[in-house]
């Protein structure tokens, strides 16, 4: 318990907080990769993806990042239901990278078989291992044989292109070019990227706003609520994890000129008070959006909605009124190996923009 709970707060923190920083430094999301040896997932049993994880895994963690993707993986497996590759391409990566990698048998045609499988389902790099002659069974011949004839194909991956959608210039002091989506087939996630004039990556723009299909789930529809003398709860909603957040939408106004409005999560009935957040209403009155986005495995939430800023003397001491107020679960359909959920949904038809 000490190591998962070691794992969930301090290694992932670190993960996390290492992808921000190459996000603020300016590097595309899809090209920030991290390099995961989960346990057996590695190495060991060729099972390890057909089967529940006794703990999370930064796999688990890792394709709800926002970024790309990368593992290490031994051994011959694409014939495999479930597999580290299937999880993730099914969870919508196409731009991964094996970090450590050998199919380890003698078999030229099996080991080009798994290396066009790779190239098909989503890898677009690999870094070849070459095995000790100690324990060279006839591996390094058959994966050099299978590597040359790979690259005597010289096969395109076509996963992220399939067709062209919306272009718009884009000049910024010295600098011009074009912003373009592709990959708006069915198949297709959809990706957008700066290009020169001839066609050719910029590099200012590259992302994949989508990876997985996010599912929507109404927690409540269109109430309309006066907040007075009582705090409002909804849920508990149950066992949540990554890839999942809470959205609540809604129309407000007050009866005098500035009020406020509370809200308040609570986990199995406890607040957690870095999450209280504080909006202003007027008497004018607006649409209003409040999100609440999980991180790690929780149990039971609830929200709390009230008048006022809470602990002042305000708290549930004003008169405001909310229309249409919906509150919606999203949930990226990944893979979740702890939870026995071995294949994901991915985003398809492609992506729109706007540029502000």
């Amino acid at each position: 318990m000490t190591w998962m709970k070691y794992n969930n707060h301090v290694v992932y923190a670190t993960v996390a907080s290492t992808y921000r920083e190459a996000l603020l430094a300016g590097f595309p999301p899809e090209a920030i990769t991290c390099h995961q040896i989960p346990d057996s997932y590695a190495f060991g049993s060729l099972t390890a993806f057909s089967k529940p994880a006794v703990r999370v895994t930064p796999i688990d963690w890792n394709l709800n990042a926002g970024t790309g993707y990368g593992f290490t993986r031994y051994g011959l497996w694409y014939k495999a239901k479930h597999n580290v590759l299937q999880g993730a391409n099914s969870s919508g990566f196409d731009m991964m990278t094996i970090g450590e990698y050998h199919a380890l048998v003698p078999d030229a045609n099996e080991t080009y078989n798994q290396l066009k499988y790779l190239q098909n389902y989503g890898v677009n790099a690999i870094h070849c291992m070459w095995w000790p002659e100690s324990h060279d069974k006839g591996y390094n011949a058959a994966f050099r044989k299978a590597l040359e004839r790979l690259i005597s194909n010289d096969s395109p991956r076509t996963n992220f292109t399939g067709g062209v959608g919306q272009i718009r210039a884009v000049r910024s002091g010295e600098k011009k070019f074009d912003v373009v989506s592709i990959g708006t087939q069915p198949r297709n996630t959809g990706l957008i990227k700066s290009i020169n004039e001839d066609g050719t990556w910029e590099g200012t723009v590259y992302v994949v706003p989508f990876h997985s299909h996010v599912e929507i789930t109404p927690i409540a529809e269109n109430k309309n609520i006066r907040l007075g003398t009582k705090e409002i709860k909804f849920g508990p909603i149950e066992e949540l994890d990554s890839g999942q957040q809470i959205e609540i939408l809604f129309a407000a106004k007050s009866r005098s000129k500035t009020a406020d409005i509370s809200f308040r999560v609570f986990h199995k009935g406890i607040e957690m008070p870095d999450q209280r957040v504080t909006m202003h209403v007027n008497s004018s009155g607006k649409y209003y959006r409040y999100i609440f986005r999980v991180q790690t495995n929780l149990k039971e939430i609830s929200v709390g909605i009230s008048s006022g800023e809470f602990g002042k003397r305000n708290w549930k001491e004003q008169n405001i009124l909310i229309k249409n107020l919906n509150i919606v679960l999203h949930t990226e359909k990944t893979a979740k190996i702890k939870k026995g959920v071995f294949e994901g949904k991915r985003h398809q038809g492609g992506i729109t923009f706007d540029l502000l």
